[in-house]
C-alpha cells in the first residue's frame, strides 16, 4: 500500500521527535552533560568551543531528517534540485549552530552575573524579541523568502514551500502567495477575513502569549525547581536537553487547544454570513497544499495534528448547514 504524502510526513516527524526525545531523556538520566563537559563556570576558549561543538552536533543530527523531508517527503509536482537542497541545508546547520551557540553563551554570561533570575529575564526578553521581529529575522536568515506588504492588514509571503499557508504577525495576515494564486478573489477574501476576525477577537495574541508562556514555564522549572546551573557548559547543555524534553511534553497537549481554536475561528466567520460554498472550496484548496488528507484516525488526529481534518471541522459544519 502506497503511503500518502501526509502519512510520510507523519512518520518522518514522529521518527524525528522520537529520536531527539529519547536522546535527551537518556542524556539527562545518565547525567551525560556532567560527565562530558566542564562543570566550572565558562571561562576559556575551550569552553566556548565545547558549546559550539554540542550545538553543531545537534544541528547535524537534525539535518538528516530535514534532508529526508526535502527529498522523500515532498510533493511530486515540485522539482527538487539536490544541489540547492544541500546548499540550504549547510546554511541551516551553520545558522542554527551560531544562533543556538550564541544564545547559550549569552545565558552563561548572564548566569555568572545575576544567576537564575537574570537568565529567566533574558529568556523573557528573547521571547519578546522573536515575537516582535520574526518577519525581519526570517528575511535576514532566508533572503529567498519575500515579504510584500499590501496594506496595514496583509503581507503576501512568497516562498518556495507551497505547504506554507500563511499566519499572523503583529496583527497582520501573512498570506501565502502560492495559495493566493490558486484561490479565487472571493475565496482569498474569506480566508483573509477569517484571520482578521482571529486578530480582532484577541485569539491570535492569546495564542502567542500562551505558547511563549508554556515555554517559559519549562525554563522556570529547569532553573528554579530542578536547580540547573547555567554558568557552566555542562549546565547549559543540561538546560538545553531539559527544554527540548519539555517541548515534547507540550507537543502532546497543545494540539488539542489548537484544534479548538480552529473550530472557534470557523464558527466566527460562519456567523458573519459568508457564502458557505465559497468558504468550503477555499478550505479544500488550502488543505490540498497543507495536508491533503481528508480522513485520519482519531488517535493520529489528537496527538499529531493541530489543524483538524476537514471532515471533523469546518467542512462538517458546512455540510450540516450549521
Amino acid at each position: 500500500m502506497k503511503l500518502t504524502l501526509a502519512r510520510k510526513r507523519l512518520l518522518l516527524g514522529s521518527a524525528n521527535v522520537g529520536v531527539i526525545t529519547v536522546f535527551c531523556l537518556v542524556a539527562l538520566l545518565s547525567r551525560a552533560p556532567r560527565l562530558l563537559f566542564s562543570n566550572q563556570a565558562i571561562a576559556t576558549v575551550a569552553d566556548v568551543c565545547a558549546l559550539a561543538l554540542f550545538f553543531f552536533t545537534f544541528a547535524v543530527l537534525q539535518s538528516g531528517f530535514d534532508l529526508i523531508g526535502a527529498t522523500a517527503c515532498e510533493r511530486e509536482d515540485i522539482y527538487i534540485d539536490l544541489k540547492d537542497v544541500f546548499r540550504k541545508l549547510l546554511r541551516a546547520i551553520v545558522i542554527q549552530s551560531l544562533v543556538l551557540g550564541g544564545c547559550a553563551l549569552l545565558i552563561g554570561i548572564v548566569a555568572k552575573v545575576s544567576a537564575q533570575y537574570g537568565v529567566f529575564l533574558l529568556l523573557c526578553a528573547l521571547c519578546y524579541f522573536i515575537s516582535k521581529y520574526k518577519v525581519k529575522i526570517a528575511s535576514l536568515l532566508c533572503p529567498e523568502i519575500l515579504f510584500k506588504e499590501i496594506d496595514s492588514t496583509k503581507i503576501v509571503v512568497s516562498s518556495n514551500q507551497p505547504c506554507f499557508n500563511g499566519g499572523i504577525h503583529n496583527n497582520q495576515d501573512l498570506f501565502s502567495n502560492s495559495l493566493l494564486l490558486n484561490l479565487s478573489k472571493d475565496e482569498a477574501l474569506i480566508i483573509h477575513e477569517r484571520r482578521m476576525l482571529i486578530i480582532q477577537s484577541g485569539a491570535a495574541q492569546r495564542g502567542q502569549y500562551g505558547a511563549y508562556g508554556i515555554l517559559l514555564i519549562g525554563a522556570y522549572l529547569g532553573l528554579f525547581v530542578f536547580k540547573i546551573d547555567t554558568k557552566s557548559v555542562a549546565g547549559i547543555v543540561e538546560f538545553s536537553l531539559w527544554n527540548t524534553l519539555w517541548s515534547f511534553i507540550c507537543l502532546l497537549i497543545i494540539p488539542t487547544f489548537d484544534r479548538l481554536a480552529v473550530f472557534a475561528a470557523d464558527r466566527r466567520i460562519l456567523l458573519t454570513g459568508v457564502e458557505r460554498s465559497t468558504f468550503k472550496s477555499a478550505l479544500e484548496k488550502q488543505d490540498i497544499f497543507f495536508d491533503d488528507e481528508k480522513q485520519r484516525t482519531r488517535l493520529i488526529e489528537n496527538v499529531f495534528h493541530p489543524i483538524p481534518m476537514l471532515l471533523s471541522g469546518p467542512y462538517f459544519l458546512l455540510q450540516m448547514g450549521r
